[in-house]
C-alpha cells in the first residue's frame, strides 16, 4: 500500500492539470473531494463490512468498480449545480480514485487485489514494486519517515514533470536534469529495499 502522501499527491496533480475544468468556484474544495476521491479505496480499514474477511479474501475496495462510486456521484451532483464541467470532473474524480489502485501496484510485494471486480474476481499484483510501501503511522517508527521520503523523492519529480508536460509549470532544462536526478536516487534507493 502506498501511503497516504502519495495518494494525496496524485490527486492533487490530477486537479492542477484540469484546473481550468474544475468544477465548483472553490477549487481548495474540488481538491478536497479529489484528495477523498483518492483515499477512498482505504476505507475497508475503517468500515468493518468492507474489509477482507468479510468479501471472501478480496479488497473490493480496491476495484474499478468500487472507484466508480464516488465519480458517479460527483456527475450526478454536477449535473445539477454545473452542468458544463460534468464530464470533466467525473473524469478528475475517476482518475483520482483510480491512481490509489496504480499507487498501490507500485508497491509490489503485497496481497494482490482484484481490480477489475465486480466483472472479475481475479486478482491482480506484482511481486516487485518500486514505490516503498506504508510504514505504521506512528511518530516513533523511523520507517515510516524513511519509506515517506523515500516516495516523496520518486513521485515528486515525476508529477512536477507531468505538471510542466502539459503546461501547468515551467521547468527549465536544470530544474529537469535536477528532478530526474532525483528521481532515479530514490527510485534506486527505493530498489535496494527487503519487501
Amino acid at each position: 500500500m502506498s501511503s497516504f502522501i502519495g495518494h494525496g499527491l496524485a490527486a492533487l496533480t490530477i486537479g492542477k492539470i484540469f484546473e481550468s475544468k474544475t468544477p465548483l468556484d472553490s477549487k481548495f474544495i474540488w481538491q478536497g473531494f479529489l484528495v477523498l476521491c483518492a483515499f477512498a479505496p482505504d476505507i475497508d480499514y475503517v468500515v468493518n463490512s468492507l474489509n477482507l474477511k468479510n468479501n471472501d479474501g478480496l479488497r473490493i475496495t480496491h476495484s474499478v468498480g468500487f472507484c466508480l462510486i464516488l465519480p458517479i456521484l460527483a456527475t450526478l451532483i454536477l449535473l445539477i449545480i454545473d452542468r458544463k464541467n460534468m464530464f470533466w470532473g467525473g473524469l478528475q474524480a475517476f482518475l483520482a480514485c483510480t491512481s490509489h489502485l496504480l499507487l498501490d501496484l507500485l508497491v509490489g510485494g503485497r496481497q494482490p487485489d482484484p481490480i477489475l471486480y465486480p466483472f472479475s474476481s481475479r486478482l491482480i499484483g506484482v511481486t516487485y514494486g518500486v514505490l516503498p510501501s506504508a510504514a505504521s503511522l506512528n511518530p516513533f517508527n523511523y520507517y515510516f519517515y524513511r519509506n515517506s521520503l523515500i516516495e516523496c523523492g520518486i513521485l515528486i519529480p515525476i508529477f512536477l514533470i507531468i505538471l510542466g508536460g502539459v503546461g501547468k509549470l515551467k521547468l527549465n532544462r536544470y530544474v529537469f536534469v535536477s528532478l530526474g536526478g532525483m528521481f532515479l536516487f530514490f527510485f534506486l534507493l527505493s530498489l535496494r529495499l527487503s519487501r
